[in-house]
């Protein structure tokens, strides 16, 4: 801190973040006066620790070494039996937000780690990419072992699930509605964002595949936590909390915690699908999985086939479905539609609509394609009058002329007689 340097290279922006770009070159160094700096408290408690540690930038380090007592979450990399070492990530009692990784862990023991064992490291802590986590080579001082379950007499104890593939395996064996016992960890590829950020909430819901388990995707469910709101599919996440079966959906529960953003993913790089004619984004959101969105705001004008909900002068919406050009078979519902002229829209109306596009979905009903709520109203052109001398018009007024004769003949006869 405090040393002043020149750097070349290439720059860019990352993520919000303005930087030198990787291969940067460091040209030259003033090292920082010692004199007048202050020398800065060295963390004691708990607290202290985790508070510097998670005050850390990307691959800084903390000065010497510290120890910490937390119950394991996750391990991470089982036990090596060739470098004798093991990766668990561990929460401290009373800071479920701050989980701390144990990186290459050795010591006696650590053969035999599991979930919620309760253990104490000491080593040096650092931020490496994003993560919170011992470096390399940290030991182990002390374990309690997770205490067994009462045996009942009917059935033996089950084993803490510990390695990504027995908590995958006890997720997918849970029944609807069944959650899992403590507070788990798992590390994955995102493989759909299921709900965009929402700003106000701070969280956003993603989809996972962990390693080589394709058949066992999981949910995270209004993920919180620093950088949720650059997640895209293609980055790589570590992610903490508690499991469930939520009908059919295996999930983190609400307000799971974004441990890490692990790796930069190839989606960073590559170009998202592009969508320009009106054909091809309804049939992208047609194309959608059930309960996700389509990347990136949309707009579509189409006749307004349907007024699903009338307009609600309390929240200036209305709820319309329309048709965009010839695709009959493809409508989309413009949900809580909002905007100047929404409260006069009718049937046969010409509609421009923007917003983020989704399917929704509800167990037990058909899926709907859609805008989602707070869509608006952009432009409205009502639906054209028939001309005088067409349709209903013409026959009106032919009745009319024909009155009118009828008439005339009656005055003239009067006048005869």
């Amino acid at each position: 801190m405090n040393d002043v340097i020149t750097v070349e290279g290439a720059l860019k922006k990352y993520k919000g973040t303005p930087e030198f770009d990787e291969g940067c070159e460091l040209k030259s160094v003033v090292p920082a006066p010692t004199e007048s700096a202050e020398p800065q408290p060295t963390p004691s408690t708990p607290e202290e620790i985790l508070n510097a540690l998670y005050a850390l930038g990307k691959n800084e380090a903390m000065e010497g070494e510290y120890t910490l007592t937390g119950k394991i979450t996750s391990v991470d990399t089982a036990y090596s039996e060739q470098h004798h070492n093991i990766t668990v990530t561990i929460v401290v009692d009373g800071y479920p937000d701050k989980p701390v990784k144990c990186y290459r862990l050795a010591g006696e023991g650590a053969d035999k780690l599991k979930v919620n064992d309760v253990i104490t490291v000491k080593g040096k802590l650092k931020n490496y990419n994003g993560t919170p986590e011992f470096d390399a080579a940290c030991q182990l001082l002390a374990v309690v072992p997770a205490s067994d379950p009462e045996p009942t007499g009917t059935s033996e104890p089950q084993p803490t699930p510990s390695t990504p593939e027995e908590i995958l395996t006890a997720l997918y064996a849970l029944e609807a509605g069944q959650k899992m016992e403590g507070t788990y960890t798992l590390s994955g590829v995102i493989t759909q964002v299921n709900t965009p950020y929402n700003a106000q909430y701070k969280d956003v819901t993603v989809t996972i595949v962990v390693g080589d388990f394709t058949d066992k995707p999981v949910m995270c469910y209004c993920l919180k936590g620093e950088g949720v709101d650059t997640l895209k599919v293609g980055d790589s996440i570590t992610v903490s909390g508690a499991l469930k079966r939520y009908n059919d959906t295996r999930e983190f529960d609400k307000d799971c915690q974004l441990v890490s953003i692990d790796a930069r993913g190839e989606a960073q790089t590559e170009d998202k699908p592009e969508y320009n004619t009106p054909e091809e984004i309804v049939n992208a959101v047609y194309a959608l999985e059930p309960g996700t969105f389509l990347d990136g705001n949309y707009t579509l004008t189409g006749v307004i086939r349907s007024v699903d909900t009338e307009f609600n002068p309390k929240y200036n919406n209305v709820t319309v479905t329309i048709v965009v050009g010839n695709m009959t078979d493809k409508p989309i519902m413009c949900y809580r539609l909002a905007g100047d002229g929404a409260d006069s829209i009718a049937v046969g109306d010409t509609i421009t609509v923007s917003g983020l596009l989704k399917k929704y979905h509800k167990d037990g009903q058909p899926d709907i394609c859609e805008f989602d709520s707070g869509c608006s109203l952009d432009k409205v052109v009502k639906a054209q009058q028939p001309q005088p001398g067409t349709g209903d018009l013409a026959v009106t007024s032919f009745a009319a002329l024909l009155v009118l004769a009828l008439s005339a003949a009656l005055v003239l006869r009067r006048k005869k007689a």
